[in-house]
């Protein structure tokens, strides 16, 4: 069964904890007065390791606000909006219905790119009808006036 962490231990536990921590506290004391000098830490040494840790967090602070000022210049300019499920709808619809209209349009244009095709076809079949007539019809017309002349000559 696990511990709850939010039940309020009994009184006596309070007290155990307390002289739980008293015992450890006074074992590092001990453990500190056995060190030899050298091994001791002094007032300056205590400085020195908290001015590192500062200058570490120091870093820290201004690493991240470079990182936020790159992404302050990233963002610069972009339009936040805050837009309700309503509006959100409301805009795709009518992004559907202008692609809708897109495509019917282009629909058409095919189409009509189609009929436009066909009736080229039909013209140039035409003239090339028209052409093999014109051709033809001059081709009577010189045999007739051959046989004009050759009906005048004899």
């Amino acid at each position: 069964m696990a511990i709850n962490p939010f039940r309020v231990p009994q009184f006596a536990t309070i007290f155990e904890l307390r002289d739980a921590e008293l015992k450890e506290e006074a074992k590092e004391r001990e453990r500190k007065k056995q060190l030899k000098i050298f091994e001791r830490s002094s007032c300056r040494n205590l400085t020195s390791r908290r001015r590192l840790l500062e200058d570490e967090e120091v870093a820290e602070e201004s690493d991240q606000l470079d990182k936020l000022k790159v992404i302050l210049q990233n963002t610069k300019g972009a339009c936040i909006e805050d837009e309700t499920h309503q509006e959100y709808i409301s805009k795709r619809r009518e992004m559907f219905f202008l692609e809708y209209s897109i495509a019917i349009q282009r629909a058409e244009i095919e189409r009509l790119d189609e009929l436009a095709r066909r009736e080229e076809k039909k013209l140039d079949l035409a003239e090339q009808c028209l052409e093999q007539d014109a051709a033809l019809f001059d081709e009577f017309l010189k045999e007739n006036d051959k046989t004009s002349v050759e009906a005048i000559a004899a």
